[in-house]
């Protein structure tokens, strides 16, 4: 049985960086694999520890979308590297940048 997911999503390949609040250093950077209304999937390089972190998304046909999130999931395959992907949830973003996103997943035709 599927999961019914509560708003659309769809794939694309586009870059994102991200800084681990509370850590000090130097952003990473990830690829967007997925993206819907209320957050997206990034691939990463390490396993990250849980909590908030500012995200930088540059989406195709779109300017440069900032936000503040948190991590819901990750996951992480040995057989993949050192590889993880991490869920994140949106929780402070600005509206016409929500309206973007919005706006990339129905013209992509976002499934449910």
């Amino acid at each position: 049985m599927r999961e019914r997911r509560l708003s659309p999503r769809v794939s694309i390949n586009a870059p994102a960086d991200f800084l681990v609040l509370g850590e000090s250093g130097v952003a990473d950077t990830g690829v967007v694999k997925d993206i819907g209304w209320r957050g997206c999937r990034i691939k990463i390089g390490r396993r990250i520890p849980r909590g908030t972190i500012d995200v930088t998304l540059y989406l195709p046909g779109a300017r440069r979308i900032t936000c503040r999130g948190e991590i819901s999931w990750q996951y992480a395959s040995e057989m993949e590297g050192l590889s993880a992907q991490v869920g994140v949830c949106f929780r402070q973003i600005d509206p016409s940048d929500l309206r973007e996103i919005q706006r990339l997943v129905r013209l992509r035709g976002g499934s449910r």
